[in-house]
Order: structure tokens, then sequence, then C-alpha cells
């Protein structure tokens, strides 16, 4: 059942697998014939239908940084910092904190250049 099922253009209503049909009956569905659509087809079906295009979805880049230290490992450094911080070792506090910290930026970064090279 690996079928799609798809509406048709001239039949919103009625659910029609165009992958089964034979050719001519697809174009009399889809309103159209071997020579494409005219100019003015075109653009019509572009007002009602819209791009063929996905929704871009944005995300604040600051909760993405964030994300970084949301989960069990970033939580076992933090409290290691933290920890470090009650017993008033500070070297380690420091080592612990620019480690993370600098963990955080390096995936925000990796991952903020590879979205921009996907987005290109």
């Amino acid at each position: 059942m690996n079928q799609p099922i798809m509406n048709s253009i001239a039949n919103p209503q009625k659910n029609v697998n165009l992958a089964d049909l034979p050719i001519d009956e697809l174009m009399q569905q889809l309103n159209t014939s071997t020579n494409g659509l005219s100019d003015n087809e075109a653009k019509g079906r572009l007002n009602q239908y819209g791009y063929n295009e996905l929704a871009e979805k944005k995300t604040n880049p600051l909760l993405k940084f964030l994300s970084y230290f949301w989960g069990p490992i970033p939580w076992l450094i933090e409290a290691a910092v933290i920890f470090s911080a009650v017993v008033g070792d500070w070297a380690d506090f420091a080592i612990i904190s620019l480690l993370l910290l600098g963990n955080g930026l390096i995936g925000f970064f990796e991952e903020k250049s590879a979205g921009d090279a996907v987005a290109a």
C-alpha cells in the first residue's frame, strides 16, 4: 500500500491515484495537454495554488545555541561546573566552563555553516 493518493486539480473533492491513470485520463484530470499549459493557464494556477515550495522554518539563533546545553551529557558537565564552584575549585570551574561553552559554540557554528550551505 505504498501508492500515493493525490487530489485531482479538476475535482479537488475526489481522491484519485494519479499514478494508475492512463495518460489521456491523467491529462484530463490535470486539465492539460501534451503541449503543456498556456502562459495564462500557468499564471492562473500560480495565483490559485502558489509556488511549488516548502515553507521555510526559521529558528531563533539564541534558542538554537542554548539547545547545545540541554540534554543528559551537558547536564552532567553542568553539574560538574556547579560542584566545582561549590567546593571552590576555581581552576576546574574555569576549565570545565570553557570546554562546555567551546563545545556549544563549535556545534552551533558548524550546524549554522551546514544550514547556510544547504540554503544556498
